[in-house]
C-alpha cells in the first residue's frame, strides 16, 4: 500500500464512532496534535453504517481522474491498518458494538458497565477508565458508552440512558450528568461547539393503545458544558441522522414521519440551526430531499443527502446552491470542493460549486457509503467491507 496513504479504522455493524462533528479542539494529553483531523498520522477516526457522520476532512483533496479499487479491508470486526498497508491490531474481544475513537497513540473502546480502555497500535493495553453506572427508571441494562469524544485534558463519554460523562483519559471520572432518559430505540451522538457538549438522542413513541399505527419519533438536542452542567434542552419531532456543529452552531437535520398502513410515511424535513450556547433555534428550513441520509460540512456550506436527493445550501444564509435529483442514498462527505455521495449503485463525485459531476465509480455492493477522505483517497463502507477509491 502506498505509504501516503493513511490508516482506516473499520468497524462492524452500526457500532463505531469517530469525533462527532469537531472543528480544531485543544491538544490532548494523549497526542501532540489536534484531534478533530490529526494530521501527519497514520491513523484517523471515521464510523460506520448508520452511526452519525460528518465532513472528516474538508480541506483533503478527492481523486483527480477516474477512480478504482486500491485496497479493500475485510471488517468483519474492528481493525487498525498503517500506512504501509499492514494489520497493527485487531479486535479479537468478541464484542460487536464497541464505541471506538483512534488518536495519534491510542484506541479508546468503550466496553460494558462504562470503562472505556485504551490500546496502542501495537495492540498492548494502556490503561482504563471506569466511569459510574447510572440507572434510569431503576435499571441500567444501558449503562455501557455509546459514543466517546477527546476534548483537551478531557475524555467524555455518553450512555445509551443518554447520561454524559466527563472524566481525566488515564485517570478517574470528574462528573456525570444525566439529560431526558429516551426508551425505546435510541440513536445518541456527542458533538463538541466551543465551550458546549452538544447530547442527541431519539425516542420512538405510540399514542396509548395503538401497536404499529400512529408511531412518532421524538429528538432532543442537550446542551452540557465541559464541567458537566446542563445548559439547555432543544426538542423537536421527528429523528436525526447526523449532527454537526462548528463553535456555536449545531446544524441537525431532521426527518418527521408517521407510520400507516404498515410503513412509515415521510411527513416532513427541516434542517435545524441551534444555538450551542443557549438552545435556540436559530433557523429552520424545509428540505425537499426525501428521508435523511446524511450531511456534510463544509467552510461556507452545507450538504444534505435523503433519499431523493442532494441538496447543497450555503453554510451561512442557508440559501441553496443546488440540488442534483437521485433515487438511492447511503451517505455523503467531503474534501476539497468535492461532495462524494454513495448509493446501492456506487460512488459519485459532484462539485461543491454546482453540483457537476466529476466521476463515477459502479460498485456491485448493495451499500456503499463514504466515510472518510485522506489525501487521494476516499475510503468507503460497504457490506463487511471497506474498500479504498484511489486515481487510476
Amino acid at each position: 500500500m502506498d505509504p501516503s496513504r493513511r490508516a482506516l479504522l473499520a468497524g462492524t455493524g452500526a457500532a463505531l464512532s469517530g469525533l462527532a462533528g469537531c472543528t480544531a479542539l485543544p491538544p490532548n494529553p494523549l497526542t501532540a496534535k489536534t484531534l478533530s483531523v490529526p494530521e501527519g498520522s497514520d491513523v484517523w477516526p471515521m464510523r460506520r453504517f448508520d452511526v452519525r457522520r460528518t465532513n472528516v476532512n474538508s480541506d483533503a483533496p478527492g481523486p483527480g481522474r477516474e477512480p478504482s479499487v486500491v485496497q479493500t479491508y475485510y471488517a468483519s470486526r474492528p481493525v487498525v491498518v498503517g500506512s504501509d498497508g499492514e494489520v497493527r491490531w485487531r479486535d479479537a474481544s468478541g464484542d460487536r458494538r464497541p464505541a471506538s475513537v483512534v488518536t495519534d497513540e491510542f484506541l479508546l473502546r468503550g466496553r460494558s458497565k462504562m470503562e472505556v480502555a485504551a490500546t496502542t497500535h501495537g495492540g498492548e493495553d494502556a490503561w482504563t477508565l471506569n466511569f459510574p453506572t447510572v440507572e434510569s427508571d431503576g435499571a441500567t441494562w444501558n449503562g455501557r458508552p455509546e459514543w466517546l469524544t477527546p476534548v483537551g485534558d478531557r475524555l467524555y463519554a455518553i450512555d445509551g440512558n443518554r447520561t454524559v460523562f466527563g472524566g481525566v483519559p488515564g485517570g478517574r471520572p470528574r462528573w456525570h450528568a444525566k439529560t431526558d432518559p429516551v426508551h425505546g430505540r435510541s440513536d445518541h451522538g456527542l458533538a463538541v461547539a466551543g465551550e458546549t457538549l452538544v447530547a442527541s438522542g431519539t425516542e420512538s413513541y405510540r399514542p396509548s393503545g395503538t401497536r404499529g399505527e400512529g408511531r412518532f419519533h421524538h429528538t432532543s438536542l442537550v446542551g452540557v458544558g465541559l464541567d458537566g452542567e446542563r445548559r439547555w434542552t432543544f426538542e423537536t419531532t421527528g429523528y436525526p441522522w447526523t449532527v454537526a456543529t462548528d463553535d456555536r452552531r449545531a446544524f441537525v437535520p431532521v426527518s418527521t414521519g408517521e407510520w400507516k398502513s404498515g410503513e412509515e410515511r415521510l411527513l416532513a424535513n427541516h434542517l435545524f440551526v441551534v444555538d450551542t450556547r443557549t438552545g435556540d433555534a436559530r433557523a429552520r428550513r424545509p428540505l425537499n430531499v426525501g428521508w435523511n441520509r446524511g450531511m456534510a460540512l463544509f467552510h461556507a456550506a452545507v450538504v444534505v443527502c435523503g433519499t431523493e436527493a442532494i441538496i447543497c445550501l450555503e453554510r451561512d444564509s442557508l440559501e441553496e446552491r443546488w440540488r442534483v435529483p437521485v433515487d438511492d442514498s447511503d451517505g455523503v462527505v467531503g474534501g476539497g470542493g468535492v461532495v462524494f455521495a454513495g448509493s446501492n449503485r456506487g460512488v459519485r463525485a459532484l462539485s461543491l460549486e454546482d453540483g457537476s459531476e466529476r466521476w463515477r465509480f459502479d460498485s456491485d455492493e448493495s451499500r456503499n457509503e463514504p466515510v472518510a477522505v485522506a489525501g487521494a483517497n476516499v475510503y468507503v463502507s460497504a457490506t463487511d467491507v471497506v474498500y479504498a477509491l484511489g486515481p487510476k
